[in-house]
């Protein structure tokens, strides 16, 4: 196999917190064009390559954008989606 696939364990973390997978075992956002970081399990953020294959700087962006939803959620109790 070539290219980037999510860990065995990523399916039973899924399973423990809820969240759901796509079709290629990453973890699936809420919205992948509105909501990139959110999952549908209220206070569980979605950030970098755990979503899918990206490069350092989209994980970056992505990382940046976690972090201001979740300290968000944290203030207003309650997510973007």
């Amino acid at each position: 196999l070539v290219g980037m696939q999510a860990s065995q364990s990523t399916s039973h973390l899924a399973k423990i917190s809820g969240v759901e997978l796509n079709e290629h075992r990453f973890y699936k956002s809420s919205d992948w064009h509105l909501h990139k970081n959110a999952s549908r399990q209220p206070g569980i953020f979605i950030a970098g390559s755990c979503n899918g294959p990206m490069s350092i700087d989209e994980s970056l962006e992505h990382a940046r954008s976690a972090a201001y939803e979740a300290h968000r959620y944290l203030i207003n109790g309650k997510s973007n989606n």
